[in-house]
């Protein structure tokens, strides 16, 4: 089952084949073979665990809660959306821990506190100091407190703060004292990681992904703030290393598949 998210408003079931002829099924149909998604999660999972960090999947790909729970040895754990319509799927099917990536746009505020009420914890990103005056305003005429990763751009420069600049300081400064929020730590994409033509460049993108994140740490505790977590994610950088390390939370979603 997917979510009606917010682009589309089509619903797909998920049926698991197992005395079904392939000649039998109705057309068009979308097939996956069970075993080797379940060997790529278990892989993936088992690269976390082993490198001791939250391992918070994304599930934009293949929004079924089959594939979510998969994901975590199948049971229910942490997980990345990029949609509030697939934040709410989710939530509907049991899962407690949803961090939002995507920053945040203030006409959204609404449906993110409905979440955050519904569920344990529920996540947005911030990356400008718009966005997070309009967190503030909300926060302060509805009662409720917002967990949040403030958004590094590590070089795929489509979103996320500039983690050199004087301004992306600043706003960790702010996002660290507000009242109205609950800073859960840095948060990046390597998406320029898929326009790599070989492992080799894979690698030196995964790099610069730890590293935004890691220097941006070391900036942020020289200032004297608490950076929280480092959440990376790709599915190539995550992929071409043997070892998740200079992170706290990985968030790949495409390897699945």
């Amino acid at each position: 089952r997917r979510p009606q998210d917010d682009s589309s408003r089509s619903n797909f079931e998920l049926v698991i084949i197992r005395d079904m002829k392939l000649a039998d099924l109705a057309t068009p149909a979308f097939l996956v073979a069970r075993e080797t998604v379940a060997r790529n999660c278990d892989a993936m999972l088992r690269k976390a665990k082993e490198s001791d960090v939250v391992f918070r999947p994304h599930v934009k790909t293949h929004k079924t809660l089959e594939i979510g729970r998969m994901q975590h040895g199948g049971s229910i754990g942490p997980i990345t959306v990029s949609t509030l319509g697939e934040a709410e799927f989710f939530a509907e099917g049991g899962f407690q821990d949803i961090a939002y990536a995507v920053p945040i746009a203030p006409q959204k505020l609404a449906r993110c506190a409905a979440l955050a009420r519904r569920i344990d914890r529920f996540a947005i990103l911030i990356d400008h100091a718009e966005a997070l005056e309009a967190v503030e305003g909300f926060a302060r005429a509805e009662g409720v407190v917002f967990d949040a990763y403030l958004k590094i751009d590590c070089g795929y420069h489509r979103a996320g703060v500039d983690p050199e600049s004087d301004a992306a300081l600043d706003l960790a400064r702010r996002g660290s004292a507000s009242r109205f929020i609950r800073f859960a730590g840095l948060l990046t994409h390597a998406g320029h990681a898929y326009h790599a033509r070989n492992r080799e460049e894979i690698a030196v993108v995964a790099t610069e992904e730890t590293g935004a994140l890691t220097r941006f740490s070391e900036r942020m505790r020289a200032a004297g703030l608490e950076p929280g977590l480092r959440s990376i994610g790709s599915t190539p950088t995550a992929s071409v290393v043997e070892r998740f390390a200079d992170c706290d939370e990985v968030r790949p979603g495409n390897y699945v598949f």
